[in-house]
C-alpha cells in the first residue's frame, strides 16, 4: 500500500513534506526491500504511523478504514 501511494503521488508530481522524523519499525527487516522507501517517505510525511508496539506489519491486511485514512492524509498532505 504504502508503494501504491507513493508511486502515485510521484505520478502526480506533488510530494509530501516531512511532518516527522522516521523512526526504524520493529519488523522492518520484513518490509520488502522496494517498499522500503516508500514507507520512509510516508511515515516523514505522517501519512502512515505503523501499529502499536512500534511495528509496521508488511504481510499483514489493511483494513478499509486504514486505507481510507492513508488515502485522506496523502491526498490532504500533497496539495
Amino acid at each position: 500500500m504504502a508503494a501504491i501511494i507513493t508511486r502515485y503521488t510521484e505520478y502526480a508530481n506533488k510530494q509530501f513534506p516531512a511532518t516527522r522524523q522516521f523512526v526504524t519499525f520493529a519488523d522492518d527487516a520484513q518490509i520488502a526491500d522496494y517498499a522500503k522507501s516508500s514507507v520512509q517517505s510516508l511515515c516523514n510525511g505522517g501519512i502512515i504511523s505503523g501499529k502499536p508496539n512500534n511495528i509496521f506489519d508488511p504481510r499483514g491486511n489493511a483494513t478499509r478504514a486504514e486505507v481510507a485514512a492513508m488515502l485522506h492524509r496523502s491526498i490532504e498532505a500533497a496539495k
